[in-house]
């Protein structure tokens, strides 16, 4: 038994209980049977739009109603973005991954960033690529200990190496264009000067040689005075020209 509602413009049937159908039939096409949400409830005949650029709603097959979102986006995905806002990062500032993989602003303590690799055991900020050369046309400034050529590879220069502190070289160091100590003493522990290519070799202070001097296979010239102002006895096994005199004062 069918009861139709003028007032409410639906049908209604009993089954243990007054309940209503729609008045509008079977709707039109592409309409999803619903209820309303007034009182009394009612049957209704509701259509399904998706929204631009988010939500795609496909009725092209018969009895099938297909859901999709412009480009995939499951785990696996790889989707574009013109741009990408995520409130979770800083602004002005990098973006790493953290051990989880996600998105963070804080520089990982280890790891590579960017071109960069850092060791927080050791504390140690190297190129990411092994071998690649660090170059800078500005100032360095440290604080710290600079140590160069740590693993044995020769370190190069390409221009003035200006230090105003202490400055300790554990190998050899080769100066082809000149080495400068100015306004302080350059001290060598233990170890020799050797010239080695038949160039000169030039003072133009004091030398204190508190272990010996020794001039091999060349002359020594000096065209100021040789004083001997301690006690040690001082040797001459070869020829000594004086072409100004020889002054030997208060010894035998």
């Amino acid at each position: 038994l069918l009861v139709y509602d003028t007032e409410k413009k639906s049908f209604w049937y009993w089954d243990g209980g007054w309940k209503a159908v729609a008045a509008t039939g079977l709707g039109t096409a592409n309409q999803l049977l619903g209820m309303n949400a007034g009182s009394p409830l009612a049957n209704e005949y509701k259509t399904l739009f998706g929204t631009l650029n988010q939500i795609n709603v496909d009725l092209a097959v018969a009895g099938e109603i297909t859901l999709s979102t412009p480009q995939n986006i499951h785990i696996g995905a790889t989707p574009e973005f013109v741009g990408l806002t995520l409130s979770g990062l800083s602004a002005n500032s990098g973006v790493y991954t953290d051990n989880t993989s996600r998105l963070t602003s804080t520089p990982p303590s280890s790891g590579t960033i960017g071109y960069w690799s850092r060791d927080d055991l050791g504390n140690i900020l190297s190129p990411s690529n092994a071998g690649d050369d660090v170059t800078t046309t500005g100032d360095l400034n440290v604080d710290g200990a600079v140590t160069l050529a740590s693993t044995g590879v020769a370190t190069t220069v390409r221009g003035t190496l200006d230090v105003a502190e202490q400055a300790t070289f554990t190998g050899n160091v080769d100066a082809n264009a000149g080495l400068d100590v100015t306004g302080a003493a350059l001290t060598i522990d233990n170890q020799a000067i050797t010239q080695i290519t038949g160039g000169q070799v030039t003072f133009a202070g004091n030398v204190d040689a508190n272990s010996g001097l020794d001039v091999t296979g060349a002359a020594l010239t000096t065209d100021q005075s040789i004083t001997q102002t301690g006690t040690n006895q001082v040797t001459l096994g070869g020829n000594v020209d004086a072409t100004n005199g020889v002054d030997i004062t208060n010894a035998d």
